[in-house]
């Protein structure tokens, strides 16, 4: 599918990172997009509150790209209204300290974790579930369990995988 086409050397899927992946129920996504944290609202002068331009033109581009997606692999998706599971990679480029040994490691398929900023747990995560609200499902807080990556890459990314969660 479409990951296979794009998919890069040193760019991790989701079948690289959680090898027990079983594709059956789930939705992909992979946005070729800088992944971006979620600031707090902003002030105006007579103190009402406005969210930046940058945060709100970044979840309309995710929505839209999700959205054509989502049509490619299930055009009759209806929204999901139930406990959900997904699955999140946030991909950066290295920094130019990353040293050239590293990069080759990396590109031959070696994975190094992000450990700074921007925090995954509270702000990287709020633009991308805000951009499938109303796409995907119907509101964020029927995700019951979420695994996040924060990851070095060639390039910059986000890839998502989400499912009903089987009941029994």
């Amino acid at each position: 599918m479409l990951d296979r086409a794009l998919k890069q050397k040193g760019d991790f899927g989701m079948k690289d990172l959680f090898p027990d992946i079983n594709e059956y129920g789930w939705l992909h996504f992979k946005l070729f997009l800088k992944p971006m944290a979620k600031q707090g609202f902003k002030f105006t002068k007579e103190g009402n509150t406005y969210t930046p331009a940058e945060q709100r033109e970044m979840q309309e581009e995710m929505s839209r790209q999700i959205s054509l997606q989502l049509k490619q692999q299930k055009p009759d998706h209806d929204l999901f209204d139930c406990p959900l599971e997904a699955r999140m990679i946030y991909a950066f480029t290295p920094p130019k300290s990353f040293g050239k040994r590293k990069y080759k490691k990396m590109q031959a398929g070696m994975k190094f974790y992000k450990s700074t900023k921007p925090d995954l747990w509270d702000n990287l995560n709020k633009i991308p579930a805000d951009a499938m609200e109303g796409v995907v499902y119907v509101n964020d807080s029927r995700a019951v369990r979420v695994t996040l990556e924060k990851i070095y890459a060639v390039s910059d990314y986000i890839e998502i995988w989400i499912r009903k969660i089987p009941t029994t």
